[in-house]
C-alpha cells in the first residue's frame, strides 16, 4: 500500500469491495462460484485473492471514480443482491432435533432465522479486520465511523409437521453424532428467496417474511427455499461462516461489571420508568427527573410479530415508539439477553446507541445478526459480558452479581440459570435489575425473559428472600407473559400474599398468541393490577410509565 492517508486508505478499500464485489455482473458472480462443483464455493481466501486480482486488472487506482454510497444505502444493495439471487445466501436454523418446543394440539410456533450472503459476510469480515487494524489509527476509525450494524433476517410461523420436517432436515444433513455435538447449537443451510425453478434441490420450503433494517425496520412477505448445502461439513460451515468472534477482553468479572456500572450509570434517584409498547419485544427506559439522565433495559423491537396484512416494502415498526426511543440519549444499557426481540431495536435506532456502553450476558450462542452486533461493540470497546459458563459443565451460576447502593437508592442485578420450565438456556441465564426506592420505600424488579424459578435461584444463593416473600412494588413480566416461566412461584403455594401495584406485561395482548398467558396473567392479578404495554400506553400509546 503506498502512503497515503488512513481515511483514503479506507476509501480505496471500500471501493475494491464496491467494484469487485457488490455490484458483480448478473448473477452468482465469478468471485463467490468454485470451478469445483463437489467444492461448492469459493472460501473467504479465494473471494479475496479474486476481487484482488480484478482490481489490479481493472487499473481503478487511487481515484474514486464517483460518489461513494454510505453504509445504509450499500447494505440496501446488499439485500437486493440477495433478494435477486446475485450472492450465495445461507439461513442460520437453531438445533432443532432434541424436541426443544412442545406443540399442543393445533398450536403453531414463530421462529427467527439469521439469513447472510457471501457478499455480507466479506463486508463484515472486511469492515472488521480495518478496525482492528493497530498500526493505523485513521484507517480503522474510518470503518468504525462508516460502518453500522444491520439486520437481515426470516421470521416464519411453523406447525407441528413442518417442525418435524426441519428437525429431520437436520439430522438428515448433519446427523445427530459427534459432530453436531462438537459444532454448537445451530446449523446452516444453503437457501434462497422465491428462486424455486430448480425445484429437485429443495430440501423444504417456508412461507413467512425477511426482516431486514439497516435503520428503519422492515418485512417483506417471500417464500424461502432450504437447498442442498454441497461438499462441505458442518465444522466446515461454522469456519467459514461462524466469523464474528469477540475478544477475550469482552468477557468481565462481576466485580468490573458492577464497576462499570457505577461509572456510567445516572447517579441520582429514579423518577419514572417508560416500559415501550413494541408488541413481543423489549425497550425500557429509566430516567432520573432529568429525563436526558436515563439508560436503557434491553432495546428491542418484535421482530416476530406478523400483521394481518404485510404488503411487501412496507414498514411495521411502531412507529410512535421507536421514535420516542430513538429520542433519548441513554446513558448505558443494560441487555438481559441477546434475542432479537430485546435488541432489533437498536438497528433502527442508529449509530448513537452503539456508543454507549452495553452491560450484557455473553453472547457465545446468540444468533448471527447479534452477533454482529455485539463484534462492532466490542470493536468500539463499549462491550461488557458477564460470564455464563463459570459453573458445573459451562453454565451460568444463579447469583447477584453486584450491588451499587446510595444513600436515596439501590441497585441489584441478578443472573438466572438453567430451568426446566423454559427450553432456553438464554433466556434462562439473563440479567435481572432490582431497583430499591429507599426514600420512597418502593421496589420495581425487571426480569428480561428470566422465569420466576431462575430469578428464586439467584435470590436464594444470595441468601435473600424468594420472588413470593418479597415485597415487589412494579414488575416488569418475564417472557411476554408466556406460559415458560414457572408463574406459580408469583405467589408459591400456602404462602400469604405479598400485594404490589403493577405488574407491566410487554406483548402484543392477543389470546391467539397466548401473549399474555391466561394462566400467567391469572396468578400475577393476585398480587399485582396487570398492565399490557399494547392496550395501557396510554394516553400517547407509546409506552406504559411507573412514576417513582
Amino acid at each position: 500500500m503506498m502512503n497515503i492517508g488512513g481515511k483514503q486508505r479506507f476509501k480505496l478499500e471500500l471501493e475494491k469491495f464496491i467494484s469487485t464485489r457488490l455490484r458483480p455482473v448478473s448473477g452468482i458472480s465469478s468471485v463467490e462460484r468454485g470451478t469445483d462443483p463437489k467444492k461448492g464455493w469459493n472460501d473467504r481466501e479465494e473471494r479475496s485473492a479474486i476481487m484482488q486480482r480484478a482490481w489490479r486488472e481493472g487499473r481503478h487506482g487511487e481515484r474514486i471514480g464517483h460518489q461513494q454510497p454510505n453504509n445504509h444505502e450499500l447494505c440496501h444493495e446488499m439485500f437486493w443482491n440477495a433478494y435477486s439471487g446475485r450472492s450465495l445466501m445461507f439461513i442460520q436454523m437453531e438445533e432443532l432435533s432434541r424436541g426443544k418446543i412442545k406443540f399442543e394440539k393445533e398450536e403453531k410456533v414463530t421462529l427467527y432465522f439469521s439469513l447472510a450472503t457471501l457478499q455480507m459476510f466479506d463486508y463484515d469480515i472486511m469492515m472488521f479486520d480495518i478496525m482492528e487494524n493497530s498500526e493505523d489509527e485513521a484507517y480503522a476509525d474510518a470503518a468504525k465511523k462508516y460502518y453500522c450494524p444491520y439486520i437481515f433476517g426470516y421470521v416464519a410461523e411453523v406447525d407441528r409437521e413442518k417442525y418435524r420436517q426441519l428437525c429431520l432436515l437436520q439430522e438428515e444433513v448433519y446427523g445427530s453424532g459427534t459432530e453436531a455435538e462438537e459444532s454448537g447449537s445451530y446449523r446452516w443451510f444453503l437457501c434462497m428467496l422465491d428462486q424455486g425453478d430448480n425445484k429437485e434441490q429443495v430440501y423444504l420450503q417456508l412461507d413467512g417474511y425477511v426482516v431486514e433494517a439497516a435503520s428503519h425496520i422492515t418485512k417483506r412477505k417471500h417464500i424461502l427455499n432450504i437447498i442442498e448445502t454441497p461438499g462441505k461439513t458442518l465444522k466446515e460451515l461454522r469456519k467459514e461462516l461462524d466469523c464474528y468472534q469477540m475478544r477475550r477482553c469482552c468477557l468481565k468479572s462481576d466485580n468490573a461489571i458492577i464497576d462499570v456500572i457505577k461509572k456510567h450509570i445516572p447517579s441520582g434517584p429514579l423518577h419514572r420508568m417508560d416500559i415501550y409498547r413494541i408488541g413481543n419485544g423489549n425497550c425500557v427506559c429509566a430516567a432520573e427527573n432529568d429525563p436526558k439522565k436515563c439508560f436503557f433495559y434491553d432495546v428491542g423491537y418484535n421482530c416476530r410479530h406478523k400483521p394481518k396484512k404485510i404488503t411487501s416494502g412496507a414498514s411495521y415498526n411502531y412507529v410512535d415508539a421507536m421514535r420516542a426511543i430513538s429520542s433519548r440519549s441513554p446513558a448505558m444499557v443494560v441487555l438481559s439477553h441477546w434475542d432479537m426481540d430485546h435488541i432489533a431495536g437498536s438497528v433502527a435506532i442508529g449509530k448513537s446507541i452503539f456508543e454507549k456502553p452495553w452491560i450484557a450476558p455473553d453472547c457465545y450462542d446468540a444468533v448471527q445478526t447479534a452477533r454482529r452486533i455485539a463484534k462492532y461493540l466490542d470493536l468500539k470497546d463499549q462491550l461488557y459480558l458477564v460470564d455464563r459458563r463459570s459453573g458445573p459443565k459451562g453454565k451460568a451460576v444463579a447469583r447477584r452479581i453486584g450491588s451499587i447502593n446510595e444513600i436515596s437508592h439501590e441497585y441489584l442485578f441478578y443472573m438466572g440459570d438453567k430451568a426446566s420450565c423454559d427450553a432456553s438456556i438464554a433466556n434462562c441465564e439473563g440479567i435481572m435489575i432490582e431497583y430499591r426506592d429507599k426514600m420512597n420505600d418502593r421496589v420495581v424488579l425487571m426480569l428480561g425473559d428470566v422465569n420466576y424459578t431462575s430469578f428464586d435461584n439467584a435470590r436464594s444463593n444470595a441468601g435473600e428472600k424468594l420472588f413470593a416473600e418479597t415485597k415487589i412494588d412494579d414488575v416488569i413480566v418475564p417472557h411476554h407473559g408466556s406460559k415458560h416461566t414457572d408463574y406459580i412461584k408469583i405467589t408459591g403455594p400456602g404462602k400469604p400474599l405479598v400485594k404490589g401495584d403493577k405488574a407491566v406485561i410487554c406483548c402484543v395482548d392477543d389470546v391467539n398468541e397466548d401473549r399474555p398467558n391466561k394462566e400467567h396473567k391469572k396468578e400475577l392479578e393476585k398480587r399485582f393490577e396487570v398492565l399490557t404495554t399494547e392496550s395501557d400506553a396510554s394516553p400517547d400509546k407509546v409506552s406504559v410509565k411507573i412514576d417513582l
